[in-house]
């Protein structure tokens, strides 16, 4: 199945498709980053998207949901160090 798009197929002002691509490649950019973080951090023994960008069936809009398991010896402490990574991505 082919991922659907919006601003090819369905957007026919510019201003409106250019702003949707740039979220779009914001988007990429922040689970890329997300990646990079949650590999580096100790307490993450696991991460992964879910939703539909997860199935594979995610549009031009769709959010980025992840998934963290922590190791139990971090969890108590791991909301502020949660809170400190949001704060990395800007």
């Amino acid at each position: 199945m082919s991922k659907p798009t919006l601003f090819n197929a369905n957007v026919i002002d510019p201003t409106a498709a250019a702003a949707l691509m740039e979220y779009v490649t914001a988007r990429e950019a922040l689970q890329s980053r997300l990646s990079g973080l949650y590999e580096d951090c100790l307490p993450v023994r696991a991460a992964w998207i879910y939703g539909s960008l997860g199935r594979g069936d995610g549009d031009d809009v769709s959010d980025v949901d992840t998934w963290l398991i922590i190791s139990d010896e971090y969890v108590s402490g791991f909301e502020q160090q949660l809170v400190d990574l949001v704060g990395e991505l800007g």
